[in-house]
């Protein structure tokens, strides 16, 4: 019986000394950072990838990948609708 009572003691405690006002303060909310523009990239080709610049913001033709940095990051789709992006 003891041990019973103390065990819902110690639980008791635990869940209530958690419960803290003070972890509602707004200073530890973070804010989001202003969304300027989006770009959906279209990369539902089998056979193609698509590269994208963020400092032109647009998808950007890339006819030598080694040769031409153009471009920030890569999308490909594969099998089952999954997309792989590849950054720079």
């Amino acid at each position: 019986m003891n041990v019973k009572s103390l065990v819902a003691l110690v639980l008791g405690l635990f869940i209530f000394s958690s419960c803290n006002s003070s972890d509602d303060s707004e200073e530890d909310i973070a804010t989001a950072g202003e969304i300027k523009t989006h770009q959906v990239l279209d990369a539902r080709s089998y056979t193609n990838w698509v590269y994208f610049s963020f400092s032109k913001n647009e998808i950007v033709t890339v006819t030598d990948v080694q040769a031409d940095k153009n471009w920030d990051i890569i999308a490909y789709e594969l099998e089952n609708g999954e997309i792989i992006y590849i950054p720079e």
